[in-house]
């Protein structure tokens, strides 16, 4: 099965003039700021249904299953027009299997303290999520490390309420001990990272539904987690003072490489997507387009020297 790929997803977020100060109502914020909702995969007797995005295989099941599809993607029962998910049948020559797979991409990014500049660069990571019955595995590339301060990684899988430490310290862990900013300034060389495993995980049995996953960052001693459809409200720090995610994961379909055009170092979001503020206010479903090619980290869209990829291609 071939890989289910990130859109090129641009995030805006408001300058410092016209950001939503202390007016705004915390679980709308967070509702505004998911970008997946919850499809119930259809079942006919017999058969095993197939979600699929093009060619990519999002879920196979034999039994009534919930996932997450990317917030407004249309689906289709009459096959994938590229750019919707399409809903296909299979008749089982074994009518008792029972089959519950399903795949996801999401790119995630934070800041690493409750009052950032809001480049939400301080860490940046690819991770794919597999899911079959009662296992969960979770493979991360890393793409990009804005911050100086040690950054622990990890998630809670909502199967279970279980807490995973990922990583103590990412810059030893995931980047490879290197030093300074990494794939967050256009005129340094870039570093290139590829996919690897980093959890296999056993859910509770009698429960396949899908695994939601909660990502969350620690510095400084404070938690910090990120906004996505699995994390709660009332469960989570998700905000800030001003109202703003410490954390967002950007989750599409795409038939190119699945990148997330990220800004430049110290370039806030706010500056690099005029449309984040209308976004963050429920008033738009998308992003929209980045404002300057030159705020944006020139590597999301621009091949690595010496290579035919660019840094979001080594999975």
């Amino acid at each position: 099965m071939s890989k289910i790929l990130f859109g090129l997803v641009g995030i805006a977020l408001i300058s410092s003039c016209t950001r939503p100060g202390s007016l705004y109502n915390g679980g709308q914020r967070i509702a505004n700021c998911v970008t997946s909702e919850p499809f119930e995969v259809p079942v006919q007797e017999g058969c095993a249904t197939y979600v699929m995005y093009g060619q990519d295989t999002v879920a196979i099941v034999t039994q009534p299953m919930t996932i997450q599809i990317p917030k407004g993607m249309k689906v289709s029962t009459k096959g994938s027009t590229g750019d919707e998910i399409s809903i296909e049948y299979e008749v089982l020559n074994d009518t008792d299997a029972k089959i519950a797979y399903n795949k996801s991409w999401q790119a995630i990014m934070f800041e690493d303290t409750r009052s950032g500049d809001y480049d939400y660069n301080d860490l940046i990571i690819h991770v794919r999520n597999l899911h079959s019955w009662n296992k969960l595995q979770i493979d991360i590339q890393p793409i990009a490390l804005g911050s100086q301060k040690v950054i622990k990684l990890g998630c809670v899988i909502g199967n279970d309420k279980s807490e995973h430490i990922i990583s103590e310290d990412v810059r030893k862990d995931l980047f490879g001990g290197e030093k300074g900013f990494i794939n967050t300034q256009s005129d340094l060389q870039p570093v290139c990272y590829s996919l690897e495993r980093r959890l296999d995980h056993e859910l509770e049995k009698g429960k396949d539904e899908y695994a939601s996953i909660a990502w969350f960052i620690e510095v400084d001693d404070n938690r910090y987690f990120a906004i996505n459809a699995d994390a709660e409200y009332s469960d989570y720090d998700l905000l800030n003072e001003e109202g703003m995610p410490y954390g967002l994961v950007v989750y599409g379909l795409n038939g190119s490489h699945g990148t997330f055009a990220y800004a430049e170092e110290k370039i806030s979001l706010f500056e690099a997507y005029p449309d984040f503020k209308s976004w963050i206010n429920g008033e738009v479903v998308t992003f929209g387009k980045y404002a300057d090619k030159k705020m944006i980290y020139k590597y999301n869209y621009e091949k690595i020297p010496g290579t035919t990829k660019r840094i979001w291609d080594w999975q």
